[in-house]
């Protein structure tokens, strides 16, 4: 539970000083929870899920899909991945995905 709550307020430090305003915060937040959550909800671990793990694999796994998809191969519409558009959520929710693929592989996710 402490390292929970120490490791959220790492979270919200980094991600307030990413966003600069209270709104983009928490709406950074809120699009990470859906995508974490969707993502979860497709690759069967939502059980083994917490809502800490669904912001944190829908944040990381929005940045994982925009570079795999935007940067590796240069699918110009997931340069939004993460960002509050259909786009970006379905972007966000493939790079997630991934994410839990990846997670799995490692046996962190079973």
């Amino acid at each position: 539970m402490i390292l929970e709550l120490i490791l959220l307020a790492i979270i919200v430090v980094v991600i307030f000083n990413l966003t600069g305003s209270l709104v983009s915060f928490l709406i950074t937040i809120a699009v990470g929870a859906l995508i974490g959550w969707a993502a979860s909800k497709i690759m069967n671990t939502d059980m083994q899920q917490g809502w800490l793990a669904n912001i944190l694999i829908g944040i990381l796994g929005s940045l994982l899909g925009q570079w795999v998809f935007s940067d590796v191969f240069n699918v110009s519409q997931a340069a939004n991945a993460g960002e509050l558009s259909v786009m970006g959520i379905l972007f966000g929710i493939a790079g997630a995905a991934l994410l839990i693929g990846l997670l799995k592989l490692i046996k962190v996710f079973r």
